[in-house]
């Protein structure tokens, strides 16, 4: 006995069509009108991502140390793709855009509890598109929602993180941010005074992860 393949509805069919569209329709809102050629781009849900890093007893901690998305390319040194995801510095490449829908700053778990609360107290964060601040604020307002968190009744182990590991706890944007490759870009902290790092800690290695659409050519 044989069964003839069974036609989808058309209802269904329009229905599904129509979800497809709501969320392209969607997902390019989120670029706010950027000059994006539809089916000529490759749009993921990714981050962009850099590290600063400091050494204990030698990394200062100052407005010109403390740029993402600046030392990053061939002869920035960061060649492991846990160390940043940008080629460029300061740019994209064309015809990429992303549009920024949350900021995360995330430090290394293991960095000494007095050098992190000198600088989440001596620090403020902001980002750069072109020649304007955008998102200026206080450290613990970018939740990174990610990083290890553990509990122990070792004396002498600690584990930090901004804010408590999940993705409700992430800071995220009312209103992206787009940046396109039109566009210079940088973020850094911003104090008065700078701080270096004890000795006797770990040092510290500082994520920034740009949470958002990115925006790609196809081939």
């Amino acid at each position: 006995m044989s069964t003839q393949p069974q036609a989808v509805p058309a209802t269904a069919t329009n229905n599904m069509m129509g979800l497809v569209s709501d969320q392209a329709a969607w997902v390019y809102s989120q670029f706010r009108g950027q000059p994006l050629v539809l089916d000529q781009l490759d749009i993921q849900d990714e981050p962009l991502y850099d590290n600063v890093t400091y050494a204990a007893g030698t990394g200062v901690v100052n407005n010109n140390t403390s740029q993402w998305f600046t030392n990053v390319g061939p002869n920035s040194g960061k060649n492991n793709p846990a160390d940043t995801n940008l080629r460029l510095a300061n740019q994209l490449p064309v015809p990429e855009a992303f549009a920024i829908m949350g900021i995360r700053l995330c430090p290394s778990e293991n960095v000494l509890g007095l050098d992190w609360l000198s600088i989440i107290n001596g620090f403020a964060f902001t980002l750069w598109l072109n020649t304007k601040q955008y998102n200026t604020g206080n450290i613990r307002h970018y939740v990174a929602g990610i990083g290890t968190y553990a509990s122990t009744t070792l004396g002498d182990t600690q584990w930090l993180a901004n804010g408590f590991p999940g993705l409700n706890a992430a800071h995220l944007l009312s209103l992206p941010l787009v940046i396109t490759n039109a566009l210079t870009f940088f973020a850094q902290l911003l104090g008065a005074t700078p701080y270096t790092l004890n000795a006797g800690g770990t040092g510290l290695r500082f994520l920034l992860e740009l949470v958002g659409l990115h925006a790609r050519a196809v081939a």
